[in-house]
Order: structure tokens, then sequence, then C-alpha cells
């Protein structure tokens, strides 16, 4: 049985990687918008409720059936397929900061934290006693839009980083390792994606060695800059 070891909201799966310089591990800056859909929000994510289903049962328990929504930040990585690692840090750089293909790491949690706090790197709640679920979302090959639906499986993107089109964790400290059993059931569906938003409703179950992580609920999460790291 595959193991999936998740310890942070990057869409990793078997092999970690990105670029972007000294300034990795910082706060994401301004690059470029995320180029998205100009649509008006539905009425799913117009009246979501406060709470979310948002919890890992078992030995290692997070989260809860009613999680408090209090932020909700959608932090775009961008994509530069270089499998060959064939271009120079300049070129991946200046296409990072152009590219539609993007990577969603969505950070859900039950205490407040700003758009520009999130990096690719955020680990964990800020406070004690609170938690931190995130939600990655990846193209297959096309830049995600509103009406898409996203399972787990493998991007048809070539990269030199291994992705999943979608990965969930959530967290009660930094640092902490869950490792998940077998495959991510359940979908994402893309109920919105403008310049400022991106709403989704998610339906996921992951096991664990004696428990599962279950999401299930809309999220309409706030877009935070463009990350300055990327993955090739």
């Amino acid at each position: 049985m595959r193991i999936s070891w998740v310890a942070a909201g990057a869409a990793v799966l078997v092999l970690a990687g990105c670029s972007g310089g000294d300034d990795d591990a910082a706060a994401p800056q301004t690059t470029a918008a995320a180029v998205t859909d100009t649509v008006a929000l539905p009425p799913e994510c117009e009246n979501r409720a406060d709470t979310i289903v948002f919890e890992r049962t078992g030995s290692n328990p997070a989260g809860s059936q009613q999680l408090p929504l209090v932020t909700a930040v959608a932090l775009p990585v961008p994509i530069v397929p270089d499998a060959d690692r064939v271009r120079s840090t300049d070129q991946l750089r200046t296409e990072a900061a152009a590219t539609d293909t993007l990577t969603y790491v969505i950070y859900v949690g039950d205490e407040e934290f700003p758009s520009t706090s999130v990096s690719l790197f955020s680990d964990g709640p800020s406070e004690e006693g609170k938690v931190r679920g995130s939600i990655t979302l990846t193209p297959t090959s096309t830049p995600l839009k509103t009406g898409d639906v996203v399972q787990a499986g493998t991007p048809e993107l070539d990269t030199f980083t291994t992705l999943s089109t979608l990965t969930a964790d959530i967290k009660t400290a930094a640092g902490q390792f869950t490792a998940y059993r077998g495959d991510l059931q359940g979908e994402v569906r893309v109920l919105a994606l403008t310049d400022d938003t991106l709403c989704i409703d998610a339906d996921l179950t992951w096991p664990t060695s004696d428990g599962e992580l279950r999401v299930d609920g809309v999220i309409r999460a706030v877009l935070a800059p463009r990350a300055i790291t990327w993955f090739s």
C-alpha cells in the first residue's frame, strides 16, 4: 500500500522541489497578478457556512466537524515545466511571473492571519490551540478555471518536481508530519476563480493508519500575492 507523507501545504507527492533564489522561505512578494476568470460569485460562495468539516481522526487528531472558517487564503504558486533543467534562473523567474499555470495552496484556519503571511513553506498555526488546514490544487495540463473538478492524480506537466493534482492536510503545530494511506478520495469543484477570490466545494477523505482526514464544505478564499517561488 502506498503511503504519502504530508509535511506542508505544498502539492508534493514524492519529490519535493521548487526554485526561487535565496528568498524561497520568505513570505510571498507581489510579482504579477494571477490570471483568472472575471465572474460573479455563485450563491454557494456568497452564502457559504461559517464552519466546515475539516477533521483528522485517530491517534493524531486535529480539527473539527465544525471548524470555524475564520481565515481562508489561497496562494498561487507558478508552474514552469523544466524537467531537463535547461532554463536559467532568470528565465524561470520571468516565466513564473507571467504564466497562467498555477498551483493553488488554500490555507484555512480558526485564527486570523493576513494573506501576505502565507508562503509555500507555511507550516502550522501561529497560535497554540489553533489549527491550520490546507488543500492544494494543481492543474492536470491547462490552467485551472471556474467549473473545473479536481481529483487526485498526476499532472501531465513536464516538471522535475513530482506533483499531485490534489492533496490535503491539517496541522496543530509547525513541523507536524502525517502519513496518509492509499489515494486521496473525493473531489474539489472550483465554484469560482476571480481576480481576488478562489471558491471551492471540497468533499475529501484520506485514510491514516487508524483514522482518516475528512474535508467537506465550501471554502471562499482570498487570493494572496503570487508566490516568488515556483515549481519547475
